[in-house]
């Protein structure tokens, strides 16, 4: 119990890292592609904000193993692990799709695309993949396509909870392994198989093993994990200014660097000393998933208000306000109502659960 306290600091402070990334690379998109076109601007390319969806995978692959690495082979694992997890996600996830599709019917194409149709409502709900309006293999809330993803390796995952640990892990990389080789191979793979076959989907995997090698010992200085987080910036930046980033796989320019950043945080003594800054940071990151799904209202609302108001054109000064703005209102929603929910969600698997299911149950 004790071990996992100590990652759990540093880890949200990653995570809220990885949601400010996403949500200033769709600022940056937002300025540049709607509301001030014309206007002097000069965004921070050096570093793809995007790479907050591969430190996501990453780190979800982490908590995945490190917090299951005992359920292997149990009764009842694989139903308590995708049951946590669809607690976890679902809620907020479904409100927001909700709002999404109230929105659309009161200002369309303002918010996003007109009136999606009930194939994409219904695989929206149910976190599969399916082509939109538009063409494009995304839900009624498009960044939703990384839930796809996250729902897609939590079966996977369930169902290598239900074998030994050593053949479990075996059967998981073997499973997504054979997807992967079969959206490459086959001529016209099924829409489900070219979505679940990228190799975006081995960052779990580079997740899983960073909690392998934590929970082995593994143990860094505060300078050696330095190096490596910095190493994993340095190699972010450099295939994204040399061009190279456009001609690997997003597993190898976003993958790679993540999964470098993830493993020094996670070996590293980042939370010996957890001053005002990091308990700050901290409380961040439990938010980031509420930033992470509710920033594009956040954004798209404040564009709209910038627009009736006549704000300056001024895209630093948009952005600045806006990514404060949008971070305060995601926590205050994660405060009022993700946590809540969350929390009532718990207590009612605790009432029914049985007493030995109680007591194998993981505290706070």
């Amino acid at each position: 119990m004790a071990e996992r306290k100590t990652y759990l600091g540093r880890v949200q402070v990653l995570r809220f890292v990885a949601a400010t990334a996403v949500l200033f690379a769709h600022l940056q998109h937002e300025v540049q592609e709607r509301l001030m076109p014309d206007a002097p601007f000069h965004p921070f390319t050096a570093i793809d904000g995007g790479v907050g969806v591969d430190l996501f995978f990453v780190i979800s692959g982490f908590i995945m193993y490190h917090v299951s690495a005992d359920k292997f082979a149990k009764p009842g694992g694989s139903g308590d692990f995708l049951l946590r997890r669809f607690l976890r996600v679902a809620p907020l996830y479904y409100l927001a799709t909700l709002l999404m599709l109230a929105a659309t019917h009161a200002v369309g194409s303002a918010v996003s695309i007109d009136r999606p149709d009930f194939a994409n409502i219904v695989a929206s709900f149910l976190f599969l993949p399916a082509l939109n309006e538009e063409g494009i293999v995304a839900p009624v809330l498009k960044l939703g396509w990384t839930l796809n993803y996250e729902v897609y390796f939590y079966a996977v995952f369930a169902v290598a909870i239900a074998l030994p640990r050593r053949v479990g892990l075996i059967a998981l990389t073997l499973v997504l392994g054979a997807v992967v080789a079969a959206a490459a191979l086959l001529p016209h793979p099924p829409l489900v198989i070219a979505f679940w076959g990228q190799p975006i989907v081995f960052e779990f995997l580079g997740g899983i093993l960073v909690a392998i090698l934590f929970r082995r010992g593994l143990r860094l200085t505060a300078v050696h994990s330095w190096l490596l987080i910095g190493g994993g910036v340095a190699l972010l930046v450099a295939l994204r200014l040399s061009g190279l980033s456009a001609h690997v796989d997003r597993a190898v320019f976003g993958g790679v660097p993540a999964w470098m950043i993830v493993l020094g945080v996670v070996v590293g003594p980042f939370d010996n000393q957890r001053g005002r800054l990091q308990k700050l940071l901290e409380a961040g990151g439990e938010a980031s998933y509420a930033i992470y799904v509710l920033h594009p209202f956040g954004i798209r609302a404040a564009t709209l208000a910038w627009q009736r108001l006549g704000g300056p054109q001024q895209p630093w000064v948009f952005i600045t306000l806006v990514l404060a703005v949008v971070i305060l209102g995601a926590y205050a929603v994660h405060v009022l109502i993700e946590r809540p929910i969350d929390q009532r969600l718990r207590a009612l698997l605790v009432r029914r659960a049985s007493p030995a299911q109680r007591a194998a149950m993981p505290k706070g």
